[in-house]
């Protein structure tokens, strides 16, 4: 079996695109989307990763869709100011439309994470009164009890998937790294998917309202 970790910011883009059309195949045009952002042409990668995602949801391949999901929201980074939070919400918005159980559970995991991260980078800001954003009840962002909360809830979603999916019909999302105490094996994906989640509950910091305390 395969030792998996997973590429939630996955690998770490103009330049003239022209040889990209439509009967480009998924693997050209992740070919030459790496080769823009290798050269740091935001704008231009990013024109592909939309190229990539509408390919992806045109013809329903979830995995791609997914992986372009992320990248837009990496590469976005680079060519708009934006919070992180804004990123985590385009992806919340992503989630209300998805019907893909895998896909599903696969965004609830990252999500997790995300604003687990998001809470971790933030603890000063929000010990700090004077720095704490406008209330909003539309957000998840206004503690970090509420970040906390969130994350939760996406890791126990994600724990929901009953399906079959073996790793292989997403292993566009996987790559294989040497041993490290921290990879498990997994046979399918609500293995590997379980795993993430035990990982993260075992690790202390996964409490980020409670590290906010200490400060």
């Amino acid at each position: 079996m395969k030792q998996l970790a997973f590429l939630i910011l996955i690998l770490v883009g103009g330049s003239d695109i022209s040889n990209i059309d439509n009967s480009s195949t998924f693997d050209e045009l992740w070919e030459e989307l790496a080769k823009l952002e290798n050269k740091a042409l935001y704008k231009s990668a990013y024109e592909i990763v939309e190229q990539i995602k509408e390919k992806a949801e045109r013809e329903g391949r979830s995995e791609h869709y997914l992986k372009a999901l992320i990248y837009k929201s990496k590469l976005s980074q680079h060519i708009e100011d934006k919070d992180p939070a804004e990123y985590i919400t385009d992806l919340e918005n992503e989630l209300k439309t998805a019907m893909d159980p895998g896909f599903q559970a696969i965004l609830h995991s990252i999500l997790g994470e995300l604003y687990h991260n998001y809470g971790l980078n933030n603890i000063y800001r929000f010990s700090n009164r004077s720095n704490t954003p406008n209330k909003s009840k539309e957000s998840y962002f206004n503690s970090l009890a509420e970040i906390q909360e969130r994350s939760f809830f996406h890791f126990f979603s994600s724990l929901n998937y009953q399906g079959e999916a073996s790793l292989g019909d997403f292993d566009i999302l996987f790559h294989v790294r040497d041993t490290e105490k921290w990879f498990l094996e997994a046979k399918d994906l609500k293995e590997f998917i379980a795993y993430r989640a035990l990982y993260h509950f075992m690790n202390s910091s996964a409490f980020v309202s409670k590290l906010s305390s200490d400060f």
